[in-house]
């Protein structure tokens, strides 16, 4: 079960209908029930007490087990760095406005092509806090030809100084 893209406040019957449905199977089958939060953007994420609510056993017993996007943040550091080196993003540090307004008419940011030694130390700043929020972003590369300008390059991490709901996730300041 995923909370999509995440519960940014009370459950909503959507919500509760999912987690409800799957805590029955849980019980009906004797599964497991893996809940992932996404909780990569603290300004929207809420505390997860509204399962309990419910009465559902997410995040306790044998039989489910529960996590968050921010737990793997390293993780999507990771990946992140090696698309930059693989030439397949880039550090932006455009205006939010500007980039998006050269991707709507199907025009490459400046710093799409840029050589990956200057690319690499942008990703640096961005964890060093040299930028602030919406000063860098990394860009993943698509065609910029797509027809669909939502298919085209997008934000794959944006700097977030928001804290987060869970404090030892407070620590990065890169949010997915």
């Amino acid at each position: 079960m995923r909370m999509a893209p995440n519960p940014s406040g009370p459950l909503h019957v959507g919500h509760s209908r999912m987690a409800i449905l799957n805590d029955e199977y849980v019980k009906r089958y004797g599964g497991i029930c893996y809940n992932r939060f996404e909780d990569t953007d603290p300004a929207a994420s809420t505390h997860r007490a509204m399962t309990r609510y419910l009465r559902i056993s997410i995040g306790s017993g044998s039989r489910s087990t529960d996590s968050c996007q921010s737990d793997r943040f390293e993780i999507y550091y990771d990946h992140a760095k090696r698309l930059l080196e693989m030439g397949k993003a880039y550090a932006c540090t455009c205006k939010p406005e500007d980039w998006r307004d050269l991707k709507n008419h199907k025009k490459a940011c400046p710093h799409r092509e840029q050589a990956l030694n200057e690319q690499l130390i942008r990703w640096d700043k961005m964890f060093d806090g040299s930028y602030k929020p919406e000063e860098a972003s990394l860009m993943v590369k698509t065609d910029l030809a797509h027809p669909n300008p939502a298919i085209r390059d997008f934000v794959g991490l944006r700097i977030d100084d928001t804290p987060h709901p869970r404090p030892e996730r407070s620590i990065g300041s890169i949010r997915s």
